[in-house]
């Protein structure tokens, strides 16, 4: 809850720290808990996260840090087995079927509100594993050069702005 935000150990993940698919980790709030409390609800490096509460549907893996993180009560967190990567996953998320079908799940029609186990019994199309880590490595790969794409448009047009503006004084 917002009034539990406070400086601890524990970092709490929610949707605002979910942006283009990927989880933002410094900008995240912390709460003070004994760490026997949270230890359970822990995320690792691998879970899948989908925001159940709010306006917009959200997915991202969670990555490798040293931050003990938990999640808050907008997001659920999904734990795979072995059978189904977590980027395949994700993609299937995000997808137009997934989208809908997540969508299927939600309870109220301009907030959102999915329950953690009716995503839990959403029936996900399961190719081999070489399938999903193709189909997850060219996303990667493309969504990296997206990425870079976009941060050399906005550098190249934050510079040529600055030198229209100083223009302006001369």
């Amino acid at each position: 809850m917002k009034d539990d935000v406070k400086p601890g150990e524990f970092f709490v993940l929610n949707i605002s720290n979910l942006e283009d698919g990927e989880v933002l980790l410094d900008s995240m709030d912390t709460i003070d808990e004994e760490e026997r409390k949270l230890k359970r609800y822990e995320l690792i490096e691998g879970d899948v996260v989908i925001t159940c509460r709010g306006t917009v549907n959200k997915a991202a893996i969670f990555p490798r840090t040293s931050k003990k993180v938990i999640a808050s009560a907008n997001i659920i967190v999904i734990r795979l087995k072995k059978e189904v990567i977590p980027g395949y996953l994700k993609i299937f998320l995000e997808s137009p079927v997934g989208a809908r079908l997540v969508k299927s799940f939600q309870r109220g029609s301009t907030i959102m509100n999915i329950n953690p186990g009716d995503i839990g019994e959403m029936e996900v199309p399961v190719p081999d594993l070489q399938l999903q880590n193709q189909i997850a490595q060219e996303y990667m790969n493309n969504f990296s050069i997206y990425k870079e794409t976009i941060k050399a448009a906005t550098e190249n047009w934050t510079k040529v702005r600055n030198s229209l503006y100083d223009k302006l004084l001369d």
